[in-house]
């Protein structure tokens, strides 16, 4: 994905939203940053070819495969699983978030990987000001067949109750979007000085 689409647009709305997340996150070379859920690892590369120390979590084996090739740390294991041996400068979650089992639990955990001054990016998530309950299982059409197909968790989350979660926990809570790029909402949670 995405080129398995088929469609230039499909693959442009995708690179210009990497382009999007890429403009916002607050890494550079010699910054470290776990990036939970990397798939077929675009991302990944992008931030690996700028120089920073990437640290790729993820759960499936054959997205594991497909960054062999990258000079990242790759570590097969479930988002709540991953236990480091180091703190991060940063965390970026792309499109992954919303398939973790217990989202709660997971805030904790990324604010326990970051260092001080740290932050953690929740990019084009279904975080949304008119999801039905707090959080839960998204049932439309889309992440009803994701969840079949795949066997992916698809969770929503209200806005509000994210962003008080975050803070919460720590976390000082921004949002940037972009309404000419397709999905291009990120929120950035840094950590309180």
């Amino acid at each position: 994905y995405p080129y398995s689409t088929g469609s230039t647009k499909v693959v442009g709305d995708y690179f210009s939203l990497l382009g999007f997340v890429l403009r916002h996150l607050n890494t550079g070379p010699g910054r470290s940053l776990v990036e939970f859920g990397p798939g077929w690892g675009h991302t990944t590369r992008a931030l690996v070819a700028l120089g920073v120390d990437v640290t790729a979590v993820e759960v499936d084996p054959a997205f594991c495969g497909a960054l062999s090739d990258v000079r990242a740390t790759v570590v097969q294991s479930d988002m709540l699983s991953f236990q480091p041996a180091k703190t991060f400068d940063s965390a970026l979650f792309f499109e992954s978030f919303h398939h973790c089992a217990d989202p709660v639990a997971m805030i904790g955990r990324v604010r326990q990987l970051l260092a001080p001054g740290g932050a953690a990016y929740f990019a084009a998530e279904p975080i949304t000001d008119d999801f039905a309950e707090p959080w839960g299982l998204r049932l439309d059409g889309m992440s009803a067949w994701s969840i079949r197909k795949h066997g992916w968790l698809e969770l929503g989350f209200q806005s509000a109750f994210f962003h008080e979660l975050l803070e919460r926990n720590g976390f000082n809570v921004t949002r940037h979007s972009d309404p000419n790029v397709a999905d291009a909402r990120l929120i950035v949670a840094t950590v309180k000085g």
